[in-house]
């Protein structure tokens, strides 16, 4: 997780709260299987389909993940 915190971006630390918070179970909406491939996708492609034909950057998975955080 240190190493997806120190993302150049800046997004990481979204990623890795989201992660936390859907291990806790206070993202039902989220799972952390979810969330890896989030990350995965937004890292090796440089984009997340959230549905086929949908792609969102980074700042978009990020945008998405606040809404999850309470």
């Amino acid at each position: 997780m240190l190493e997806v915190l120190e993302t150049a971006d800046g997004v990481g630390p979204y990623f890795v709260a989201a992660l936390l918070n859907a291990r806790s179970g206070r993202t039902p909406v989220l799972t952390e299987t979810n969330i890896r491939q989030m990350w995965n996708d937004v890292v090796n492609l440089g984009y997340y389909e959230p549905a086929a034909g949908i792609r969102w950057t980074a700042s978009n998975v990020v945008t998405y993940i606040k809404t999850t955080i309470g």
